[in-house]
């Protein structure tokens, strides 16, 4: 699921994770040497979807600051993506709900 918050958001995680955002598509994890990344700096107001690669389970911790308010958090929405995003739209579509 899409999701933008209004501050500043920090991600690590415990198994590998594609982490997406409108400008960037990113692996999460410890394998360096492959490109992974053990964290990463989501600026305020960023479209971000995290999606387990493999396994069953994962666990991603995210540190917002100057802190979490559910009032600044925002949905996707379908028809919004749509027409905001028309060129990305096959990419974004699996992360927004209709």
């Amino acid at each position: 699921m899409q999701t933008r918050v209004a501050k500043r958001q920090i991600h690590n995680h415990r198994q590998t994770v594609v982490f997406h955002n409108i400008l960037q598509k990113c692996k999460l994890g410890l394998d360096i040497a492959n490109g992974e990344m053990p964290q990463l700096l989501v600026p305020s107001g960023y479209w971000k979807a995290a999606v387990l690669e493999s396994g069953e389970f994962g666990l991603l911790g995210e540190g917002v600051a100057p802190g979490f308010d559910f009032r600044d958090m925002e949905l996707a929405q379908s028809e919004d993506f749509r027409q905001r995003f028309p060129d990305l739209w096959d990419q974004l579509a699996p992360y927004v709900k209709p």
